[in-house]
């Protein structure tokens, strides 16, 4: 499994005119891997002053297969003319 790299944003509004954005993750996992491990350290700290260890523990897991199972999503809102599309790949 391996998390979205790109993001595609299209906007357009009432009038037509819109814009499109392409946003590369790739650039940002650093820093949030940087933050998962800070976090990772309090998680573990927590789990281990709390009865609740198992689903502390078992959260962490889930989280990134959830962040991996992005890539593919497709999100399109249409609303009259105006239309907001979202792509990860």
């Amino acid at each position: 499994m391996m998390p979205p790299i790109w993001m595609r944003i299209k906007i357009r509004g009432e009038d037509g005119k819109g814009f499109g954005l392409w946003l590369p993750l790739i650039l940002f996992w650093p820093v949030v891997l940087l933050f998962g491990i800070i976090g990772m350290v309090f998680l573990v700290v927590a789990s281990l002053l709390s009865r609740k260890a198992r689903v502390i523990t078992r959260s962490i897991p889930a989280m990134l297969i959830t962040i991996c199972r992005l890539r593919g999503l497709k999100v399109d809102i249409q609303d009259g003319n105006e239309v907001v599309y979202l792509e990860f790949a």
